[in-house]
């Protein structure tokens, strides 16, 4: 008997029994945590509707799970099992799991009925279905967690961190394909090659600049460098950019002229092409050889500063900066970068860094907030979801930007994305943004007035506030029908959805003109029901901002920037289809990013975008299938923008929304080099975009396309692995594209096992040239065998 208690003592203790006790429920959850193993693997997509997947969930320690006592908790971007899960949840198969949805992408899975124990090294499998389809890894969220009442939740280790290696690789067709028809394939080795075979390395032009400039006239033998000899002549109305410039070059600074060796700097006339232009941000750089010296003249001071950033760029060419005369001006005067710190946050640092970026080319910082544990990030508030910046981290950013010439707009979105705000005032009598008998899916927000006055005040220290963003997009389908506050409004006012969020608008408008503002939103917060806008009269603003971004062709949206800009709306073009960079560069499962507007984005398709022909863009549907223009506009489906509206489209906007972005590595990676093609195309109009014939277009877009790639490889994407220290593209290599000039290296093992690196010399398919560039195949064995 002593023998059968001793062993009965034993397995007692080794199982994770009905936990009742505080400190058994914290050990059974730290246990989950630690011992928890999981994969997640598609089975299968192509119904179009639905998926297959399944979890396999191991024990890999040596405890016996018998408690059903805890919640697994995970971001799943498609609903799980969506024709059952709501509102009781789902049960999941035989497997003794159940799912519910608790909001957003949060689920939670649970033990059920069914649920017996789940031995040492035994693994249970949950099979389900889901919304859609995934066919990337990073559709998958990391950082999965465990729960139960009374303990602190512990992150399950087999999830936590970047590498997502517990997703089974997509790999088969049948977890490739979205739906029937889905012509987004992945692309071999063989694709990649035939795609960029007629990129070679070109000859190296006089000057390498990136955007384009619109006038270069140089002696390319009559070069110099700057070397200790030369002085920045500081001005005070010019004392930043003097600043930005000697400590850029190494220079010392001094205000009084020498007879030589100096930079001076000034606002003024610009002339462009024999012409006094009266564009700003215009500049002029004259570089004279004998002297030696340079001068620097701008519309304004914004233009000095980008007379600058040229000179900084010409200055960094080894062959020195030759004699002659660079005369430019933006084709428009917003271009802009909208970084959502909101799903994902980005630091302070990070916001910085970026700013230094942008104001060498375009940058519109969109700033949000964030209270919930969505989208991968964890369970406790050092995830990469949650953060906030103080008063004195939002006053540098500004300080910063205002010293760069970036513009900073702020954007508060309401009233359909505004969860952070409700939740956070709930305890608030003065703000309280629900009413609490509302049991109405979504609340709007009526707080604004004391937020914008509070940025507005902000804004003061550095750069006074212009615009403010309401955001006003995506207001959901049952926002306010069971909402007390909006039944009790006086009588003959309408309470459907459209007109709530029409009227949300008008009062919206009404406090920012009350501030001295104008007013911005996406192009679906200021329309009604279909495409069409509201009448400008409705708003007190001398100016509304749309951003035009939902231009799917398929869906019927894309004429959506020219309706607006005909009816008064000053429109910044924002397509999703070309211009976000969260999706991914190549139709492949291992790129990062969501992909419901197009299937990918790379480089040279925003390069191709055609900002004055918005039309002209369509090129395929999400599943990749050649577009006819002819069936999208039909019965007047594709309004023409009327000349006297032209002046109403006023520029570009890139985006980096972070659902899939939680690291300063990822975020880079998905902005680069697409962040400079975005440059090229915001401030430089190229010659084909007038070209008579599709024909002659395409044959000119395709030479112009091989001469920028050459730039952003031999010498672009060198500059920016040397800004901070390297840390903006040496982390995030180009895969997988075709850009001359770039350095192949080979990652290898020393012998004491440390990893290394080193530039390697690799010889053509053909076997006849040898080169240390990289077209596409040669980016491909660099990712293939280490980095770029």
């Amino acid at each position: 008997m002593a023998g059968h208690l001793e062993m009965f003592v034993l397995v007692t203790w080794l199982s994770l029994t009905c936990a009742s006790h505080p400190g058994e429920r914290q050990r059974l959850v730290d246990y989950l945590g630690e011992n928890l193993g999981v994969t997640y693997t598609v089975v299968r997509n192509g119904n179009g509707s639905l998926f297959e997947a399944e979890i396999v969930l191991k024990n890999t320690g040596d405890e016996t799970i018998s408690s059903p006592d805890w919640e697994l908790y995970l971001c799943h971007i498609r609903l799980i099992e969506p024709a059952t899960i709501r509102p009781n949840g789902a049960e999941l198969g035989s497997s003794g799991f159940k799912a519910f949805h608790v909001n957003g992408c949060q689920h939670k899975i649970v033990p059920s009925v069914g649920f017996t124990e789940l031995l040492p090294g035994k693994s249970v499998t949950i099979a389900f279905r889901a919304q859609y389809w995934q066919v990337a890894v990073t559709d998958v969220m990391p950082n999965w967690y465990v729960v139960t009442s009374g303990a602190t939740p512990a992150l399950i280790k087999s999830t936590a961190g970047e590498s997502l290696d517990f997703v089974t690789p997509l790999t088969k067709p049948e977890q490739l394909i979205r739906a029937p028809g889905d012509l987004c394939k992945p692309l071999t080795v063989e694709d990649r090659f035939d795609l960029n075979a007629n990129i070679t390395n070109v000859t190296t032009p006089d000057i390498e600049v990136v955007p384009t400039p619109v006038e270069v006239a140089v002696d390319a033998s009559r070069r110099f460098t700057f070397d200790s000899q030369w002085v920045v002549i500081q001005t005070r109305v010019l004392a930043k950019e003097a600043n930005v410039l000697a400590d850029s070059l190494n220079l010392r600074k001094q205000q009084h002229k020498p007879s030589s060796h100096y930079i001076f700097m000034e606002t003024g006339d610009v002339t462009l092409k024999g012409k006094t232009t009266s564009v700003t941000e215009s500049y002029r750089i004259e570089v004279d050889a004998d002297t030696p010296s340079v001068r620097i003249v701008g519309r304004d001071k914004a233009g000095v500063f980008y007379g600058v950033q040229t000179l900084m760029s010409l200055a960094n060419d080894s062959r020195g900066i030759p004699a002659g005369h660079i005369a430019d001006q933006p084709r428009y005067h917003y271009r802009g970068l909208l970084l959502d710190v909101s799903r994902n946050f980005r630091s302070k640092e990070e916001v910085l860094q970026l700013i230094d970026v942008g104001s060498k080319r375009c940058h519109d910082l969109t700033e949000k907030t964030c209270i919930v544990p969505q989208l991968g990030s964890g369970p406790t508030t050092s995830g990469p979801g949650s953060g906030f910046y103080t008063q004195a981290d939002y006053k540098e950013i500004l300080v910063r930007a205002a010293a760069r010439h970036v513009q900073v707009i702020p954007e508060f979105d309401s009233p359909g994305h505004a969860r952070a705000a409700i939740v956070a005032m709930a305890t608030r009598d003065d703000f309280r943004l629900r009413h609490p008998d509302d049991i109405s899916q979504y609340i709007s927000v009526q707080f604004m007035r004391h937020v914008v006055r509070e940025v507005k005040k902000m804004h003061e220290v550095a750069q006074p506030l212009k615009v403010f963003h309401f955001g006003g997009d995506e207001v959901a389908h049952g926002a306010w029908v069971d909402s007390p506050a909006c039944k009790a409004l006086s009588s003959g006012v309408p309470t459907d959805r459209h007109s709530l969020k029409r009227r949300f608008a008008e009062k919206v408008a009404e406090i920012v003109h009350d501030e001295g503002l104008d007013l911005a939103g996406w192009e679906d917060g200021l329309m009604s029901q279909g495409n069409e806008p509201y009448d400008l009269s409705l708003f007190p603003n001398g100016n509304m901002f749309a951003y035009a971004w939902q231009n799917i062709w398929e869906w019927g949206g894309g004429s959506r920037a020219y309706r607006l800009a005909n009816a008064g709306y000053k429109v910044v073009i924002s397509h999703a289809t070309h211009l976000y960079f969260d999706h991914p560069q190549e139709p492949d499962p291992e790129e990062r990013g969501y992909y419901w507007a197009t299937r990918y984005t790379d480089t040279r398709k925003v390069f191709h975008f055609l900002p004055d022909s918005l039309y002209d863009n369509m090129d395929t549907d999400r599943m990749g299938h050649l577009l006819n223009r002819s069936v999208i506009c039909v019965n007047q489906a594709c309004p023409p923008l009327e000349t006297e509206s032209k002046d109403n489209i006023i520029g570009m906007q890139g985006h980096l929304w972070s659902e899939t972005v939680r690291t300063k590595e990822q975020s880079h990676q998905m902005l680069f080099p697409r962040l400079l093609a975005l440059a090229e195309r915001a401030w430089h109009k190229a010659a084909w975009e007038n070209a008579m014939s599709e024909e002659e277009r395409d044959s000119l877009r395709d030479e112009d396309w091989e001469r920028f790639a050459n730039a952003l490889g031999s010498k672009e994407l060198a500059l920016e692995c040397n800004l901070n220290d390297g840390h903006m593209w040496a982390e995030c290599p180009p895969i997988y594209v075709g850009l001359p000039g770039i350095r192949i290296q080979l990652r290898t093992k020393s012998a004491d096992g440390k990893r290394r690196s080193r530039v390697v010399t690799v010889r053509s398919v053909a076997g006849s040239v040898t080169a240390t560039t990289a077209c596409l195949w040669l980016g491909l064995l660099a990712a293939t065998l280490g980095t770029l």
